[in-house]
């Protein structure tokens, strides 16, 4: 590893700090947690309790991990360690820039679902319809940093650190060391910056899956030596994307594919299972609890906003045409006299469903599944009417939930004001010309071509392809990997919205922007290779 080195001793001093640095959460939690760690005047309060005292003791566990790793690392760079310098060097130019952006955006861009996630972690407790894994990490992130602010913080020193690394890799194999830093400009793309700063999952989701992405492609470019812990990150990581994003679930079985795939010869039978049963296993402790708490959190309510928009044109259709035993169906579940008065109105099915709460019937499990069977009649009967739907929403999924440059005005939405109160913000100058600049709100259509992934799409596909006829199968299984979510997406979208396609976008990015630095690299190197052979000849 970079900063590990050859001490991978217990660091005493690093062992004392983390211990001190616990003690001291315990008050500092004040500042922003709610939870009480003696409450047992009845189960619940019990149960919470029992539920703070492992996030604290897991968060001891990160601090020990966490000043055990900066306290080698600050020995390491005391010895003299090249590599991790560079690392540093690299992970630091981008921080920097990104601390910028923190102190001009400042208290971060916070939309919608985010505050929903904030309630709970405050709380201690899970949200499940966001994903249990984003409240993971708010709840340890602001045990970190005590304030809302310090959850976009973390996550942007999260994102510092896997840009540093990535970056760091390529200069190993870029010989005009100006080029390297080309590398960063797909990080600083509007897009990835306002993500950056946006606390919802896809945020670093896409960061992981980027990591993930890049490490199984260098590990293959430079032919290194796969070893056992590499196997077990790369597990542990692919583990989380399945669990994080409902889409990636393929991964369940990709991941271990394309990993037998692309290293047949580099590594024996022994790990290629090895690591097939590590995704297996993350994945399904992962997962599970995702699955137990939308059962318990959401029922079928996450399954349906993935429903509602495609559906909506298809009962217009139906109705028109007089399918009425197939609209009687799904009327057990949604109301769809609601759903075509909305439509005939101009409404789309996710504006009905989250403005209309009547939408939704007391439905049983057995009319749910019915449901789904006549959508899926309706699919059939009528696939150009559902397929225009998803074209439409797949070509205008450029859409930013909100308008987060209103947090500090009067006029705007009672959440934004009581978010700014509770916790004593202040509006920042420039803040809201800043959020107008990135994402390009006064003007449309420059904010719809500069957020599309749709240009990043059609360079992965080619690229799926060109690896397809080259008979390169270890590559095309990893591009293939990331594009399959591409028409998973396309299906069951719920929304225009760009996040949904950010991975795609931030992979698509520097995909492009690698592949040209490499490909100038080379053109460089064989440049100065012809003028060195040309002076030479002059020479003799």
């Amino acid at each position: 590893m970079i900063i590990l080195g050859n001490r991978l001793k217990l660091n005493k001093l690093a062992l004392v700090i983390a211990l001190i640095h616990w003690g001291i959460s315990f008050a500092s939690d004040r500042l922003v947690f709610t939870y009480r760690l003696l409450d047992t005047t009845n189960r619940v309060s019990l149960a919470k309790a029992m539920l703070a005292w492992g996030a604290k003791l897991v968060f001891l566990a990160l601090l020990l991990v966490m000043w055990q790793l900066i306290m080698v690392a600050f020995l390491e760079l005391r010895s003299g360690n090249v590599r991790l310098n560079q690392y540093m060097k690299y992970t630091f130019i981008y921080l920097a820039i990104m601390l910028v952006f923190f102190i001009l955006l400042f208290p971060g861009l916070w939309r919608m679902d985010e505050f929903g996630i904030l309630k709970n972690a405050i709380n201690i407790l899970p949200h499940f319809w966001q994903g249990y894994l984003t409240s993971v990490f708010y709840i340890f992130a602001l045990m970190l940093v005590p304030n809302p602010a310090g959850v976009v913080f973390v996550q942007v020193v999260v994102i510092s650190l896997i840009v540093g690394y990535i970056i760091y890799k390529c200069s190993h194999v870029i010989e005009h060391r100006g080029l390297v830093y080309v590398l960063y400009v797909p990080f600083l793309l509007f897009p990835v910056i306002d993500s950056n700063f946006y606390p919802i999952r896809m945020s670093l989701y896409a960061f992981l899956e980027l990591l993930y992405a890049f490490e199984l492609f260098f590990i293959k470019y430079e032919k290194r030596e796969i070893k056992k812990k590499n196997i077990w990150l790369l597990a542990v990581l692919a583990g989380i994307i399945i669990c994080w994003r409902t889409e990636a679930i393929y991964y369940i079985i990709l991941a271990p594919l394309t990993f037998f795939i692309l290293f047949y010869r580099e590594t024996s039978r022994k790990l290629k299972i090895e690591f097939m049963i590590a995704v297996v296993v993350t994945a399904g402790l992962l997962t599970s609890v995702q699955i137990l708490g939308n059962k318990m959190d959401s029922k079928n309510d996450y399954e349906l906003t993935s429903i509602v928009l495609p559906i909506t044109p298809l009962v217009n259709e139906a109705y028109e045409n007089g399918d009425q035993d197939i609209l009687e169906t799904i009327d057990k579940v949604l109301d769809t006299s609601l759903l075509i008065n909305g439509y005939k109105a101009g409404e789309s099915g996710i504006s009905i469903y989250w403005n209309h709460t009547e939408l939704r019937r007391n439905y049983t499990s057995e009319d749910f599944s019915d449901m789904k069977s006549a959508y899926y009649q309706l699919i059939m009967k009528y696939p150009s009417v559902f397929l225009i739907e998803r074209l439409k929403t797949f070509i205008g999924s450029t859409g930013l939930l909100n308008e987060t440059e209103t947090l500090f005005e009067e006029d705007t939405q009672y959440y934004y004001v009581d978010f700014r109160e509770t916790y004593h913000y202040k509006a920042v100058p420039f803040r809201s010309n800043m959020v107008k600049l990135l994402e390009f709100t006064d003007n449309e259509t420059l904010h719809n071509i500069i957020y599309s992934f749709i240009p990043q799409a059609i360079f992965l596909i080619g690229i799926c392809v060109v690896l397809l006829i080259k008979k390169k199968w270890g590559y095309f299984f990893l591009c293939g990997t990331i594009c399959a979510k591409i028409p998973l997406i396309f299906l069951t979208a719920p929304s225009m919205l760009f996040m949904y396609y950010y991975s795609i976008y931030l992979i698509g990015a520097f995909g492009v922007g690698m592949i040209g630095v490499i490909i100038v690299d080379r053109m460089l190197k064989k440049t100065n290779q012809n003028e060195r052979s040309g002076n030479y000849g002059r020479i003799q």
